[in-house]
């Protein structure tokens, strides 16, 4: 094991010493994934930020993707078989890094896993950092930087599929290059594909930035900052499917999400979001995916529970965005103390919230595999070991 994943494992047991014992409803698991509660759901990509923690844990869910993959795992145990169910999108980009090589882009086939175009930075940069996805399935943003460990300018570039020859483009954005050591640490494109959402990691000393940009045009829109002792890390950003409520990580006693609503006046990011508390017993592991008109956010998390100092389980549910209470589990997973486990993430939700795209939780390192969930069923998708990223 590897220093990172001592510090995630260290970060994993501290959290759960915060965690009062029992107090967390038991967890009973069916044989088959099951429909329980209403509505709600976690974010895609969320973690946990602000105190030590819990921001090791937020290294659990996003840059996991960076340590070695298993090719070819399926997700856990075998879901329930049949059709998969309507509406999902057909495409997504993926970065993937083979061994020691490059992050490059690829367009891929969600249903078939089959790879339409591999992509390469164009020179003078080396690899690509993030990735976003608009509505439509063919249209998305790429982030493009220099080598790693060095000062870097970062490059937005729009990669577009043609649906109808599947002809792929890549082309720069009109938005400005982001000055030296000034780090893109997410991405949210709206679903029209109008707007692009950018949140800016600064340099030591400096407050986290958060931008609007015309798609068309490159215009800075609208732009927060943040006015605070102790600044958060603005990431893992996600749209209402109006367009007008950005959801970003935000650690409310290490767990907890920011709605921003982008129409309301004034450029202090904290003053402008409304800020939802997810229940302590549920850590989350990945971004909060925005559906149901806003009124859900959809994500992963941990489950804790009793005296024990590992988590006893994992589960894919949505939240309200107004309470931050679970409404909806999707899937839950039990887990044996002592288990290193992945935290697993979610990448999509359907506009209704009720279908889910996301990676399960497992034993082992990286991202296991790929899966539909919807209320009642649990459909693994084709999915490759090298993919540290990907948007839909």
């Amino acid at each position: 094991m590897n220093t990172l994943e001592d510090r995630i494992r260290a970060a994993t047991r501290a959290i759960a010493g915060t965690v009062p014992p029992d107090s967390a409803p038991p967890l009973h698991l069916p044989s088959q994934p099951r429909r329980l509660g209403r509505r709600a759901r976690p974010g895609r990509r969320w973690a946990p930020w602000l105190t030590p923690a819990a921001a090791a844990l937020a290294v659990a869910a996003v840059v996991l993707g960076s340590l070695a993959l298993t090719r070819g795992t399926r997700p856990g145990p075998p879901g329930a078989t049949g059709a998969l169910p309507g509406g999902l999108p057909r495409y997504y980009a993926a970065l993937v890094q083979e061994p020691s090589g490059p992050w490059w882009a690829q367009l891929r086939n969600t249903t078939t896993g089959a790879v339409l175009a591999t992509v390469r930075p164009p020179i003078p940069f080396t690899r690509f950092s993030e990735v976003a996805a608009g509505g439509d399935d063919h249209t998305f943003v790429l982030a493009a930087i220099g080598p790693q460990g060095q000062p870097s300018i970062t490059r937005l570039y729009a990669l577009r599929l043609d649906p109808a020859t599947r002809a792929v483009r890549l082309s720069p954005l009109p938005i400005p290059v982001e000055p030296d050591r000034w780090r893109v640490n997410g991405l949210a494109l709206t679903p029209d594909g109008t707007r692009l959402a950018v949140a800016l990691e600064p340099p030591g000393g400096q407050r986290p930035r958060l931008q609007l940009f015309s798609m068309a045009t490159g215009a800075l829109i609208r732009e927060w900052g943040v006015n605070a002792r102790h600044a958060p890390v603005v990431g893992l950003l996600s749209w209402a499917p109006d367009g007008r409520t950005l959801a970003w990580s935000y650690p409310v006693h290490g767990n907890g999400a920011a709605l921003l609503d982008v129409t309301r006046p004034g450029s202090n990011l904290l003053g402008s979001s409304r800020i939802v508390q997810i229940p302590s017993w549920a850590q989350l592991t990945s971004g909060l995916v925005l559906a149901d008109g806003g009124r859900q956010m959809t994500g992963a998390a941990y489950i804790w529970g009793g005296a024990n100092r590992d988590p006893s389980g994992w589960m894919v549910a949505g939240f309200s965005a107004r309470t931050g209470k679970p409404t909806r589990v999707f899937y839950r997973r039990a887990f044996r103390p002592g288990q290193y486990i992945n935290p697993g993430t979610v990448w999509w939700a359907s506009p209704s919230g009720k279908v889910v795209i996301a990676s399960p939780a497992a034993h082992g390192h990286g991202y296991p595999g790929l899966a539909v969930f919807t209320g009642h069923r649990y459909i693994p998708l084709p999915w490759s070991g090298w993919i540290r990223e990907a948007a839909w």
